[in-house]
């Protein structure tokens, strides 16, 4: 079987664009993002830039509901909003490609279900 080589992929934090910002997803790195809110807020996450991208969402302070809308649905039931609702709720995504399109998939969150 044949082996495709590529560089591993380092891990960058990417600053919080806060209340209706874009989180910037890097073009050759795994990202973590921690997120602070002073009331209801919301994010928005772009398509992750290659297959096997990780991102881990965090919740540092929490001064309100934050919901993340995720690009290209978060789940394949067709989810793309991540609602975290305490200080310290976590989210970790995977890149994958679905009929060529890069989309995240939502593998793992502390508590479960903040995907709706």
């Amino acid at each position: 079987m044949p082996f495709k080589t590529v560089r591993a992929p380092g891990l960058v934090q990417v600053a919080d664009p806060g209340n209706a910002g874009r989180i910037e997803v890097p073009q050759h790195h795994n990202m973590v993002c921690i997120l602070t809110s002073a009331g209801i807020e919301t994010r928005n996450i772009p398509i992750p830039k290659f297959v096997g991208q990780t991102c881990t969402l965090g919740v540092d302070a929490h001064g309100g509901n934050i919901v993340v809308n995720v690009a290209g649905n978060g789940n394949v039931a067709g989810a793309d909003e991540i609602t975290f609702t305490a200080a310290s709720q976590t989210a970790f995504m995977i890149g994958v490609s679905l009929a060529g399109a890069l989309r995240w998939r939502l593998t793992a969150t502390d508590p479960a279900g903040l995907l709706a």
